[in-house]
């Protein structure tokens, strides 16, 4: 069975592609649209721990090149 005819899908990619759905979604919301204080503070706590999150995969990243950079 042969993979040629499905097309290359990156990470990336299918981050951008939930990325631009949630875009659309908030897009839509009515102009009256709300959220409760406790809403906007889970929110923001979900917020600093992805980015909490994406700064060790930086590190993580950044010691896996360092190390290849010496394999190499």
């Amino acid at each position: 069975m042969g993979y040629d005819n499905i097309p290359y899908i990156t990470k990336e990619r299918i981050i951008m592609d939930k990325y631009e759905q949630q875009k659309v979604k908030v897009e839509q919301l009515p102009d009256d649209f709300k959220m409760s204080d406790k809403q906007t503070m889970v929110l923001i706590r979900d917020l600093f721990e992805m980015v909490k999150d994406n700064n060790k995969l930086i590190q993580l990243n950044t010691q896996r090149i360092r190390l290849l950079e010496k394999k190499g």
